[in-house]
């Protein structure tokens, strides 16, 4: 769902899973990804809605299934609720 790729091992930059998805192989995946649309920067580092623009970009350049949304609200209980099931169906569902 949310991805939130300010997280990184240590001694790595952000986005770190990002890099990882694009020098990896491809596998048998498919995605589901959702962000608020106020889900934006946070200090100097970028917020959830750009991390998510730029993982599909780069699961789409590798080939992989991916169906995202883009919503009115932020990282929050109220949206995850929906979010959880439309994300849910998504992926239980042949494409």
């Amino acid at each position: 769902m949310s991805l939130v790729c300010r997280w990184a091992p240590q001694g790595e930059e952000p986005e770190w899973l990002i890099r990882e998805f694009a020098k990896a192989e491809k596998k048998p995946l498919r995605f589901y990804l959702q962000a608020g649309l106020f889900e934006v920067n946070r200090g100097e580092l970028e917020g959830i809605l750009h991390n998510n623009r730029r993982m599909k970009k780069t699961l789409l350049q590798k080939g992989y299934p991916v169906e995202s949304s883009e919503v009115s609200s932020g990282h929050n209980y109220v949206s995850w609720c929906e979010t959880l099931y439309h994300g849910t169906q998504s992926l239980v569902t042949k494409w």
